[in-house]
């Protein structure tokens, strides 16, 4: 199994528990709700996961400046 691919099921699972489809995290929609349940994400991985502010921008498709600020509310 790649890295990409468990990061995709780990998406896949963060998605299901928070009523939210692969499509929606991906978008470039602004919506409060779906920017809430991004920045959640963004923070999980950086701080339960590890992983760098550039992977997980690369990751979700986000600029870095995003997840700096997701990481930092």
């Amino acid at each position: 199994m790649t890295e990409n691919q468990s990061l995709l099921d780990f998406f896949t699972e963060y998605c299901s528990k928070v009523d939210l489809t692969l499509e929606q995290l991906y978008s470039r929609s602004r919506k409060r709700e779906l920017v809430e349940k991004r920045m959640v994400l963004a923070y999980v991985l950086r701080k339960s996961v590890g992983m760098t502010l550039h992977n997980i921008a690369k990751a979700l498709e986000k600029n870095h400046a995003t997840i700096i600020h997701s990481v930092r509310n």
